[in-house]
Order: C-alpha cells, then structure tokens, then sequence
C-alpha cells in the first residue's frame, strides 16, 4: 500500500506524496508572531490520514479539534499492492458512511469520482472492505487497523517503544499482537496474560 494524494471538497490543503521518501517540514512564514514550528498542521495531516484509514470516530475524536475540517468531505488515494487505485470517501458530517472506488489508473489532481463501487458502507463492514482491498497478508490474524498505529505515532507515541499512547487498557489488548509482530508467538502472551486474569479474580474470591 501506498498513499498517492489527500484532497477535499474544502478548505483542507490537497496533498500529493512523491515516490520514495516524504517529509512533512513545518515552515514560518509569519515571523513576528510565530516563534516556533508547533501547530502549523503536521500533526493534523496526520489525523487526517488515520481519520481516512477508518480510525473510530468519536465526539472527542481529534480531528474535531481543528474547526476547519468540520464541514468538509476528504478523500484518500491508494495504491495497492495489486497495482490498482482505491479512493476513500469519508465526510465529517457521516463518519460512519464510507465510499470506494477502485481503478485501474491513477486520478487527475483533485479529481473526485462520480461514481462509487461501494457507496454510503456502515464502519464496520467498511474495514473488513478496506482490509479486503488493501491485502494485509503480514500477520493475518490481526486487521490493519492494529499495525497501521504504529506507523501513524504522535509525539507521545513515541514515548515507548512498543506500548503507543492508544494502548493503556489491559496489555493482552497489545503485546500479543507486539509478539506477532515481532517474530514470535503471540498466542503465548495471551495465555498467559489470561492466566494472570484468571488468578487475580481467585484472589479476589479467596
């Protein structure tokens, strides 16, 4: 997979990725009243790539913390691994309808399709479609939803390693998928994370 562009129907700055290797620099053109390289829109580049990828959407989702994107309706294209394009459509006034279409060429620059393959699809059943389309064969017990956070940090993220900001609830809702991910035997962490569950409410009975 790879992202090809962002665009809207709105004020949001389409985006196209070049080949290779991208690089998002904040640059000042303000100077006398911005100091620093903070909030100039790179974090919101990257909620609006999650937001597209079919992150769960909340009333405290971030996204929402940027007025600007409130009305708007964003569309990402995609290049499988097939060779084929996928267009994403999701709208912040329905975030839970989702649209595809899938072609054999490319958009032109801020093209937006008149026809969907798949029109309006509820959340759900729209990532079992994207994780259909997108042919996530690494680890095929997980969807890709599970891996593509880690490819999607903020900056607390990167506080550790292995555990992002997202996963603070119970550790066996992340570190068998860690395991997988890493080479090994996830399954194994998660016996014996339920283990540990299983003699702390023993505990509690005793």
């Amino acid at each position: 997979m790879k992202l090809i562009k962002i665009f809207s129907d709105g004020q949001f700055k389409n985006v196209k990725f070049n080949e290779g290797y991208n690089v998002v620099l904040a640059t000042i053109h303000d100077k006398e009243n911005k100091k620093d390289t903070h909030n100039l829109g790179k974090t919101s580049l990257l909620v609006v790539i999650d937001f597209l990828l079919l992150s769960t959407f909340t009333k405290k989702s971030p996204i929402l913390a940027n007025p600007i994107f409130s009305t708007q309706t964003f569309f990402l294209e995609l290049l499988l691994n097939s060779g084929k394009y996928l267009i994403i459509r999701r709208s912040l006034e329905k975030p839970s309808r989702i649209s595809f279409k899938l072609n054999d060429v490319p958009l032109g620059d801020c093209e937006i399709p008149t026809e969907w393959d798949q029109e309006n699809v509820a959340f759900e059943e729209a990532k079992d479609m994207l994780n259909t389309y997108l042919g996530y064969d690494v680890l095929t017990n997980w969807s890709y939803r599970k891996s593509i956070s880690y490819f999607l940090r903020s900056q607390k993220d990167y506080l550790d390693v292995f555990q992002l900001n997202k996963f603070k609830g119970k550790h066996i809702n992340w570190k068998p998928f860690v395991f997988d991910l890493l080479g090994f035997d996830g399954s194994l962490v998660e016996k014996k994370l339920q283990c540990d569950d299983e003699i702390e409410i023993k505990k509690q009975r005793l």
